[in-house]
């Protein structure tokens, strides 16, 4: 994924957004550690999720024991996703793809 500014200038040359920053440091961490900023994108985004559906489904407070335990489930999903990422590189190396 090639990482440029995107989109037509139009600033006056001073200082980038705060989001604007927020998203080169992204994608910049996305190249240099993809599995890692995608593990923890896919956990906010969870989060995040859960929490909005919460508050959409008419719950007066966040449980934040379901919101942990989704937390729990994913760090064992991340564990997994890890695991295998590693098997199929020493897969690799060893069988020469």
């Amino acid at each position: 994924m090639a990482g440029g500014s995107g989109g037509a200038g139009g600033g006056t040359g001073g200082g980038d957004s705060l989001a604007r920053r927020a998203w080169r440091q992204y994608l910049l961490q996305l190249q240099r550690h993809p599995l890692r900023t995608k593990m923890v994108t896919a956990g906010c985004l969870a989060g995040v999720s859960d929490s909005v559906a919460q508050k959409l489904s008419g719950y007066q407070k966040i449980e934040k024991r379901r919101l942990l335990l989704k937390m729990v489930r994913l760090l064992n999903d991340f564990l997994f996703l890890f695991l295998n990422h590693c098997w199929c590189r020493c897969e690799a190396f060893v069988c020469g793809y």
